[in-house]
């Protein structure tokens, strides 16, 4: 216990390594909680995004769907007949009727959506226990006909689009905290120098009273550091009525002695 504390006194810690302890700490926890809170936004964002484009191909199929002036039926165009050469899966129901799908989704089938024209994320599970990822969505044309769109991918496909999505921004944020956090550490050791400059200007005005050149502190210290060295000047005036009533005393007992 004893020698712990001979060591804590051979080796103080300045008060400069404290300040920079403290800063580089504080930042490295705000840029830790930062950097989740901003991986948080861009997973929101890409699933955003992958709704955006899921939602595009569902608008694409609404602009696709035909409807008879006289029966009121409803039927899709032929430029949808391109999605089923590409690797999604798509379904359209009318009245709860399937009116086009893809080949991959034939034998399922999906209920209206409960808000009309309201825009859904859906979950579902085809043949293979294949995980479909898809946006469903209802539109009441005139005559009260119901229509039902579904489009999504499945999971590898999902994974992939946020995969890549990850793989760009990630380089990109850890370059731009990185940057940051030399350029905050940089103007900490900056500020601490600074803010450690009068306590190197104190240190020279005691080293100069010590050796004579000087009387007292000056007075152009901040606020922080001026009441100790009003203390200081008070100490030394002291010291100074004391020393000049020792000497007055010497020379009152010497001039005693003579007489």
């Amino acid at each position: 216990m004893c020698q712990n504390k001979k060591d804590n006194n051979k080796h103080p810690i300045s008060l400069a390594r404290r300040f920079t302890r403290v800063g580089i700490i504080s930042i490295s926890v705000i840029f830790i909680l930062a950097g989740c809170m901003l991986w948080w936004i861009f997973e929101h964002s890409a699933k955003q995004g992958l709704s955006s484009y899921l939602s595009a191909i569902i608008n694409t199929l609404i602009a696709s769907t035909l409807q008879d002036e006289d029966t009121n039926a409803i039927t899709l165009a032929d430029t949808t007949k391109s999605l089923n050469y590409l690797p999604y899966y798509w379904q359209v129901t009318s009245n709860n009727q399937p009116i086009g799908k893809s080949p991959s989704l034939t034998n399922y089938h999906q209920t209206p959506s409960t808000i009309d024209g309201n825009t859904e994320w859906i979950r579902f599970t085809i043949e293979d226990n294949l995980t479909i990822f898809a946006i469903k969505r209802s539109v009441t044309f005139p005559g009260d006909v119901e229509v039902t769109y579904v489009f999504g991918i499945n999971e590898q496909q999902a994974s992939y689009f946020l995969d890549l999505q990850r793989s760009q921004f990630l380089p990109l944020l850890t370059i731009t905290l990185t940057c940051l956090a030399a350029l905050l550490i940089t103007l900490i050791f900056w500020q601490i120098k600074v803010s450690m400059q009068p306590f190197t200007v104190l240190k020279n005005a005691i080293a100069a009273i010590k050796s004579g050149e000087s009387e007292k502190l000056p007075d152009h210290f901040p606020l922080e550091i001026q009441p100790l060295t009003t203390e200081l000047n008070s100490l030394i005036d002291h010291n100074h009525s004391i020393l000049e009533r020792y000497r007055q005393f010497a020379s009152n007992l010497s001039h005693a002695l003579k007489t």
